[in-house]
């Protein structure tokens, strides 16, 4: 388990098909008997699709649904939430190179999702993903689209 919700889990796992780790996003039927939760479900997966491909935005590969669960295929992405990163470090903050990076790329992420007309609605230090190799190699990820909305 990499990540857990108020709704819903989030493992990781590995695509034989394509040899490549995945997360997958895991709702149990059984804690969405409100409709309105899985109407929320729905939306998500709809923004996700629209959301396919955009860069520095955390995509959807595909959905399983069983008699039990619903389950979003996810894109893993390598790394930690900006939150997990800062308490890592001996000060809790993150260097002022890999924060203009960061920033950036949130920014690029963020404009080209409000492009779409979708409003993420839930960013905080949890839901951005960072990969940092070195001050050259950060890639970022904005992630649980839960709240989303168009």
């Amino acid at each position: 388990m990499i990540g857990q919700g108020a709704y819903a889990q989030v493992r990781e796992a590995y695509d034989n098909n394509n040899n490549k780790k995945v997360a997958i996003k895991i709702y149990k039927k059984e804690k969405l008997r409100e409709g309105q939760r899985l109407k929320g479900i729905r939306r998500e997966v709809c923004i996700l699709v629209l959301l396919k491909q955009i860069e520095h935005v955390g995509g959807m590969i595909d959905l399983v649904e069983t008699r039990n669960h619903i389950n979003i295929i996810m894109e893993y992405c390598e790394g930690r939430d900006i939150y997990s990163n800062m308490k890592m470090k001996f000060n809790r903050r993150l260097d002022e190179k890999e924060c203009k990076v960061i920033f950036y790329q949130l920014m690029v992420g963020l404009d080209r999702i409000h492009e779409i007309g979708v409003a993420h609605r839930d960013i905080k230090l949890e839901n951005i993903l960072v990969d940092i190799k070195g001050s050259h190699h950060i890639v970022s990820k904005i992630i649980d689209f839960g709240f989303s909305t168009c």
